[in-house]
């Protein structure tokens, strides 16, 4: 097993790293961390190749974490010991703040935004995928391109920094998908014959596609649009009751990047 490195009990970096000590024959490593305050399972993190750790941004409270080693044929050891911290740098009430809480891009490479804080003089980015952590410090505006993120879900956190070099409290979680997919808002239940559909922006996109199944007679693109600018779209045609289903996919005209299809919405009409 590997044994969790000392930690002190008082934490004030809302992202500490941690690290244990390595086990012969072990191929990669399982990081198991719990909100012990709240006895809420926080976070389960396997295939770590090295013995360390970055865990994404933690709030205020107290958490206990233990690790286990696993080898090249998929055997696990038995868990470590846990260690126990608390975190007492503050996650919540920031004064700098995503521009955007949910983001879907159609480039591997999106430019992160956020609301500029008085008394700020450069600001930090975390990002977190599950596995993998990037952090980005004393960026001097209020944007920031990311590295290649292709295909990937990531949270991402942004605080303040002063010319004393203190930084304020983390923003509260914003998200980033760059596999392009955009999300199918409504309908989504019982409709009329002339639904409005909208669905989700994606970062990047010129146009989208919209198609809709009847599902009860089996008749594929009922409705088929395959140049759609905004994020609504109404038939001017009523279509006859029944169960369908409607998928989105986002297009861009400058770049070859063609988001995946969303994932398919039902709705009835009535």
């Amino acid at each position: 097993m590997g044994t969790p490195s000392g930690m002190p009990w008082d934490v004030t970096d809302a992202s500490p790293s941690f690290t244990w000590s390595s086990v012969e024959g072990a191929d990669s490593y399982e990081v198991f961390l719990n909100r012990t305050d709240v006895a809420a399972h926080i976070l389960r993190t396997a295939d770590i190749p090295d013995a360390a750790f970055d865990p994404p941004i933690l709030e205020e409270g107290d958490y206990a974490w233990w690790v286990r080693a696993k080898d090249g044929s998929e055997n696990y050891g038995p868990g470590s010991a846990s260690s126990t911290f608390r975190v007492t740098a503050a996650t919540s009430g920031a004064s700098a703040t995503p521009v955007r809480l949910q983001l879907i891009s159609l480039s591997p490479r999106p430019t992160l935004s956020w609301n500029g804080a008085g008394g700020a003089v450069t600001y930090d980015v975390y990002l977190f995928n599950g596995n993998r952590a990037i952090e980005e410090t004393g960026l001097s505006a209020t944007s920031w391109r990311t590295p290649d993120l292709v295909g990937e879900r990531w949270r991402w956190w942004v605080r303040a920094v002063d010319a004393s070099g203190n930084g304020g409290s983390w923003s509260n979680a914003a998200t980033i998908d760059t596999s392009g997919r955009a999300i199918g808002l409504s309908p989504s239940a019982s409709t009329n014959s002339t639904p409005t559909f909208n669905w989700t922006e994606v970062l990047g996109a010129d146009r989208y596609i919209l198609q809709v199944d009847n599902l009860t007679t089996d008749t594929s693109q009922v409705i088929r649009e395959d140049s759609l600018v905004s994020l609504g779209f109404t038939p001017g045609t009523p279509i006859a009751a029944g169960h369908y289903r409607f998928w989105i996919k986002a297009l861009s005209s400058s770049t070859p990047n063609v988001g995946f299809w969303s994932f398919g919405v039902d709705f009835t009409v009535v």
